[in-house]
């Protein structure tokens, strides 16, 4: 597949704007634990859950996620 030199340059710039959009929306504050276990964590949630009959919910992002940020802020 061949792209169109305006295509690409409009892919790009596209590319380019979300990824300055993640950095000015990043706040100081981490929203999820860098140092956080997720399998560790995952396995203890899923224990409780058995023993408590529930299910398992994961939400997963990043500190890095633009939309992660937004949902949050919400």
């Amino acid at each position: 597949m061949k792209l169109s030199p305006t295509l690409f340059v409009i892919l790009i710039i596209f590319s380019l704007s979300l990824g300055l959009n993640a950095k000015e929306n990043t706040p100081s504050k981490k929203l999820y634990n860098p140092n956080a276990d997720a399998i560790t964590d995952i396995t203890n949630a899923i224990a409780i859950a058995k023993k408590e009959n529930k299910h398992v919910l994961l939400q997963i992002g990043g500190n890095w996620c633009s939309w992660c940020i937004a949902l949050i802020k919400r």
